[in-house]
């Protein structure tokens, strides 16, 4: 019988996946990998510790310690369970790997959300579940207790908490890092206070749950006396949520890390035979390279983690990666290896490195200026041209002007000659809208009195007018990087761009910029004109304008002074002065 490994390969893999470059499949699958292998480590050393301080004897502790030695590395029954507890932890990291990566969807109203969202909710409680369930069973069968049923769902309810205090309301991707630090004292950092967390947490709700659990049962008073078996079930509530908040943090920490990034053709690394064993290799390679001191060979290369700047800035359909490509883009051009782009390689390809750049990047902007555009217009009525006939000067009209219509109150006070008719009649008027206020809201009380049905059609059903506009935004947060990253070629080529390779494209980069400012200064008017009649404003709209107003002042601040030479006389140039005048 014959596999069909492509067939395979199509149904697991993710689709944002199948359609990017082997070189970035490869990396991600590799900290993947990685990841879960820290996952791995992470299983024993929480049973290590529980082992400890349950089974540890003062009186013999080199036996004990041997024991638990034993019973943590070569029992059979750890191994087919720790077996079984590694697949639940890796499937639940490949979820939140798909969370991650995955693009931005619109959702137009509430119900079509949670049509879309609540298969991946069933499948996360599902895996969450699993993991604490093998896991309580594990640990509880090294405790000499009967009541292992205590225990078992102490590690249910752990699980269960863990899923409403992070994915009750909305999936949040890995966060991005503020500061780069080394990996192993992030590792240490993270342990230490993932800890102390999870241990307050099982404090609170051993606190919440025993006595519940135990009145429940009917023997309250039996386990008042009992102070060890609380005990235990604090600490295995501490390294269950220890290990689920640990496995969030792990992969984000690892499919986080910076991207190292070369300035080279991205045809130079599409090597159809390129595979993550290869990766693997040129990995090892490299540390014996680095080792011996002996520059790595160019074929060996292609088969590392270098990934091509172009490369991962044009990886499209795969929201995480492009933020932290975007990131670690701002980060290299203001490193060393922005100094690449103002290389001079010889007099026939002057702009070869820069020219490739510049096109992608500025090509990716247009486009989201393009999507924002589309989203705005929709809300300005179409402008409808009608023929007025202007009277020509010195020509009188021949028909008298309509007299303006006045209200009906008005017409009959004019009808009036004594002033108490025309108070009488404004006294009705102030009745009337007084009268009219009521009965809306005698109206907004009765819809609040109408069955929960009819409330919640409205909840489900309610369309979000500005929802597709939340979309581009938070589809273009990306652009916050990029723009900066932009920004920052042309602040350093002040001092090193000598040839002038860079500077030849200011007055398209001014243009660039100013054209986003006003797509966003148009998408701010529209949210605050239809705030009201919005589900949920989108965060990313204050940090794509906080991105371009940096840009903005960078730029004029630098090249303000030299407008007339960069620009000339345009439209562009005066606007450009105005904002000056802002700054200064």
């Amino acid at each position: 019988m014959k596999v069909d490994v492509q067939a395979l390969y199509e149904h697991w893999m993710p689709k944002y996946l199948q359609v990017q470059p082997a070189k970035i499949r490869i990396t991600i699958l590799y900290r993947f990998m990685l990841a879960s292998v820290l996952c791995f480590v992470l299983d024993y050393q929480l049973l290590a510790m529980f082992l400890c301080l349950n089974l540890f004897e003062a009186r013999r502790p080199s036996s004990s310690l041997g024991g638990i030695f034993l019973w943590t590395f070569f029992s059979v029954y750890t191994s087919v369970i720790m077996l079984i507890i590694r697949a639940g932890t890796a499937g639940y990291g490949w979820l939140l790997c798909n969370i991650h990566y995955s693009d931005p969807i619109l959702y137009r109203n509430r119900r079509d959300r949670f049509a879309d969202e609540w298969p991946l909710l069933f499948r996360i409680l599902s895996t969450l579940l699993f993991i604490t369930a093998m896991t309580s069973i594990l640990f509880s069968s090294f405790v000499d207790t009967k009541e292992t049923g205590y225990l078992l769902t102490c590690g249910l309810l752990c699980g269960i908490t863990h899923f409403v205090t992070n994915f009750e309301k909305t999936f949040e991707r890995f966060p991005m890092p503020i500061l780069q630090i080394k990996f192993h004292e992030a590792l240490i950092n993270l342990w230490w206070r993932t800890l102390k967390r999870s241990g307050r947490e099982a404090f609170y709700q051993t606190l919440r749950f025993s006595p519940i659990y135990w009145y429940w049962t009917g023997r309250l008073g039996n386990t008042i006396t009992q102070p060890g078996l609380h005990l235990q079930c604090w600490l295995l509530s501490t390294l269950i949520l220890t290990k689920l908040h640990m496995v969030r943090r792990l992969y984000g920490l690892v499919m986080q890390r910076p991207l190292p990034l070369i300035i080279d053709s991205p045809e130079l690394h599409e090597n159809p035979k390129t595979c993550l064993f290869n990766i693997i290799v040129g990995r090892v390679m490299h540390f014996y390279s680095t080792m011996q001191m002996v520059p790595l060979p160019r074929d060996l290369q292609v088969n590392n983690l270098m990934l091509p700047i172009e490369m991962v800035l044009s990886a499209g359909r795969i929201h995480g990666f492009r933020l932290l490509a975007t990131r670690e883009f701002y980060a290299a051009m203001s490193g060393k290896l922005c100094n690449k782009l103002f290389v001079l390689k010889d007099m026939k390809n002057i702009h070869s490195n820069w020219a490739e750049l510049r096109d992608l990047l500025i090509s990716d902007i247009e486009e989201f200026v393009q999507r924002l555009q589309n989203c705005t217009q929709k809300f300005h009525p179409k402008n409808r041209t009608v023929n007025v006939k202007t009277p020509k000067a010195g020509l009188r009209p021949l028909m008298l002007p309509s007299p303006k219509k006045l209200p009906v109150w008005r017409n009959a006070c004019h009808q009036f000659s004594r002033p108490v008719e025309w108070y009488f009649l404004k006294w009705l008027n102030v009745l009337g809208l007084f009268l009219v206020n009521k009965l809306i809201g005698l109206k907004r009380h009765l819809l609040e009195q109408l069955p929960a049905s009819e409330h919640l059609h409205r909840y489900f059903y309610e369309e979000d007018v500005l929802a597709e506009l939340n979309h581009e935004l938070r589809c273009g947060e990306p652009m916050v990087w990029m723009l900066q990253g932009l920004v920052s070629v042309f602040m350093r080529s002040i001092k090193e761009d000598r040839y002038g390779i860079v500077q030849n494209d200011l007055p398209l980069v001014f243009e660039t910029l100013h054209k986003v400012e006003d797509q966003l200064n148009s998408a701010t008017l529209l949210i605050h004109k239809h705030r009201c009649n919005c589900l949920k404003t989108s965060p990313s709209h204050e940090l794509l304008l906080t991105a371009i107003r940096r840009c903005q002042c960078r730029m004029l601040t630098t090249f303000g002074p030299h407008l007339d030479f960069i620009l000339g006389r345009c439209d562009l140039k005066r606007a450009l002065e105005e904002r000056m005048e802002l700054i200064y």
